[in-house]
């Protein structure tokens, strides 16, 4: 039962980010080893981007994993690896080091990093440059 809560979950992120997009210009699923050795080469991602070491993409809708370093321009999704950086996004980064420009969702680590945010931090260190009446906060911060 939960195996199927989890896949409709799955297909609702999918469906939902990809939801408007130009399909002609993007690939459903890419793989890289490191940042610039990808299979497909393309830079726009409407699925699962995986990278095996470390990914860089300019737009992921969907989910983008990585073992060691996840990082994109645009995110709509979710983000996850041991260090993840993103310009803009929305939806859930999670790993050790999350940073982003500016924010809407959930940041799960031990540091996370933005200039705005709308949502919340969760880890040891949280840090909201702007915008934020509480800047800095230990376990948990949030901005709305």
């Amino acid at each position: 039962m939960r195996n199927k809560i989890a896949f409709i979950l799955l297909m609702t992120v999918f469906v939902l980010c990809g939801m408007g997009q130009d399909l002609s210009a993007a690939t459903p699923i890419r793989l890289s080893l490191l940042p610039g050795i990808s299979i497909p080469e393309d830079n726009v991602v409407i699925g699962i981007d995986l990278g095996l070491i470390a990914d860089s993409v300019s737009e992921v809708n969907g989910i983008q994993v990585s073992w060691l370093y996840s990082g994109t321009e645009r995110l709509t999704g979710i983000q996850l690896g041991v260090v993840n950086i993103s310009n803009t996004a929305t939806g859930i980064q999670w790993g050790l080091y999350n940073q982003s420009q500016s924010f809407v969702g959930i940041q799960i680590g031990l540091i996370n990093v933005t200039d705005t945010l709308h949502g919340f931090q969760i880890g040891l260190i949280n840090i909201i440059r702007t915008g934020s009446p509480f800047p800095f906060m230990v376990f948990i911060n949030g901005n709305f």
